[in-house]
């Protein structure tokens, strides 16, 4: 269907999305999680509902071995 509205994004979309943005940190030192990684958990956390670091933190733990997946 010609014109037809995509009303959906995928997370691989959103992970290549979020590969887009700059690391702001500093190149040196010990980065224990990729810039990338952090984005898009707090992303899905935030639709899913998490409303504070600490809920966004028990999410990324729930889903572990999900967004291992990804």
């Amino acid at each position: 269907m010609k014109g037809k509205r995509k009303d959906h994004i995928t997370v691989k979309s959103l992970i290549g999305l979020c590969k887009w943005v700059k690391d702001p940190r500093r190149p040196w030192g010990h980065k224990l999680h990729k810039l990338t990684d952090i984005l898009v958990i707090t992303l899905l956390a935030i639709v899913c509902g998490c409303e504070s670091w600490e809920e966004i933190r028990d999410y990324a733990r729930t889903k572990r071995d999900w967004l291992k997946t990804l």
